[in-house]
């Protein structure tokens, strides 16, 4: 796991989010094109789909619902943590994280008020702009951010242009219950110039709408067990325009996940959960659905100090293909204070989406109804000498 120093990125000046990810350790970032193309992470080798992104508690993207428009324009303006984790993770976040997750958290608020205005200009008429406050009071926190992106970038006809904002209101209604929604949001519009060769250009727009509301309430009902109900709404509009015409997709998912953490006593810490969505697709002449029902749990004991074990298991019940169980083994021993040695191996898988089994017949996308879910094993051994 890394925890990605944001301060330490922002001092160097780096802002877009696909920048701060390329330069963590097993992380290849890939652009289509320019400035706000699709871009694809690559995490330890595994394809671009098998790298989740996990947002304010729930899962961004599927199969169905890709992140490539979405990561291609967004910055970290308002994002208060993001952990990269390598290796099969779907034992705890399911489908699509064979590579890997990236965990992204909105900023919560602090006491008092604090604000960061910045502006930034250069060639190809470049421009980016960003506001953020968070603040508290009493038993309230907020954050807030709005961020402007433009540029023409080099060649003709390849400018893009976005909004992004995002925010979280969070409030403790007693001394144990905690409430709370974030929203984060992205509108862009992108140029694609096409190949530079005339026989085949493909010239046109990407117009990419990507919104994601989360909900949540969490109650400690004691200093070492704590239960927490996450609810959210992720829409993807999708519009490629050409002088071939208007090639328009829509994708909704409705998610519920409730997440519990115990720690039975310091030796011994458990996590355990269960995980509904609901997915649909639109595109002109042709709509599909999806659900999944998943149960996982997960624990870390430390049977003496220097040594951690972990262990996790994980169903999911997907109503296209069926069933797939995953599972994770993990440990670690600090040999001495300065030598760090680990193991994991782990199971992944990554759903086809309905798309992938009946085909689009307005892309030409032929039917494969007998695809079947992709698996993996992955494992890694590691030595930490400092």
């Amino acid at each position: 796991i890394t925890l990605v120093p944001l301060e330490e990125t922002r001092t160097a000046g780096e802002y877009a989010l696909e920048k701060v990810l390329s330069k963590q350790p097993g992380t290849i970032v890939v652009n289509s094109g320019a400035v706000g193309s699709q871009t694809s992470v690559y995490l330890r080798g595994a394809n671009s789909h098998q790298t989740l992104f996990f947002v304010d508690g729930v899962r961004m993207n599927d199969t169905g619902t890709p992140y490539l428009n979405f990561l291609g324009g967004a910055n970290t303006a308002g994002i208060g943590r993001i952990e990269v984790l390598r290796g099969p993770q779907s034992t705890l976040y399911g489908s699509s994280a064979m590579g890997g997750v990236i965990a992204i958290d909105t900023a919560h608020g602090i006491d008092g008020t604090a604000g960061r205005l910045e502006a930034e200009y250069g060639s190809f008429n470049t421009f980016a702009a960003s506001a953020e406050i968070t603040g508290g009071m009493q038993d309230l926190g907020y954050s807030l951010s709005v961020t402007r992106d433009q540029t023409d970038n080099d060649r003709e006809n390849n400018a893009f242009e976005s909004w992004t904002y995002n925010g979280r209101f969070e409030g403790q209604i007693t001394e144990t219950v905690t409430i709370g929604a974030t929203l984060r949001g992205l509108n862009s519009t992108y140029e694609e110039p096409g190949s530079t060769l005339a026989t085949f250009p493909s010239e046109g727009t990407a117009e990419t709408k990507d919104h994601l509301l989360t909900a949540y309430g969490e109650w400690r009902a004691s200093d070492g067990f704590k239960s927490r109900l996450t609810g959210g709404l992720h829409r993807r509009d999708y519009v490629w325009v050409s002088t071939w015409g208007d090639s328009p997709s829509q994708n909704d998912r409705r998610i519920l996940d409730w997440l519990n953490t115990w720690s039975v006593n310091p030796d011994l810490e458990m996590v355990g959960g269960v995980n509904y969505e609901k997915s649909d697709a639109e595109i002109p002449g042709y709509s599909t659905d999806d659900s999944i029902v998943a149960a996982y749990a997960s624990g870390v004991y430390r049977p003496v100090e220097s040594v951690t074990l972990t262990a996790g298991l994980r169903y999911d019940d997907y109503e296209s293909v069926g069933g797939a169980t995953t599972w994770r083994l993990g440990g670690s021993w600090h040999a001495t204070p300065t030598t760090h040695l680990r193991s994991t191996i782990g199971t992944g898988f990554s759903a086809p989406s309905s798309g992938d089994r009946f085909g689009v017949p307005s892309w030409g996308q032929l039917p494969n109804p007998n695809l079947e879910a992709e698996t993996s094993t992955g494992f890694d051994l590691g030595i930490d000498q400092q």
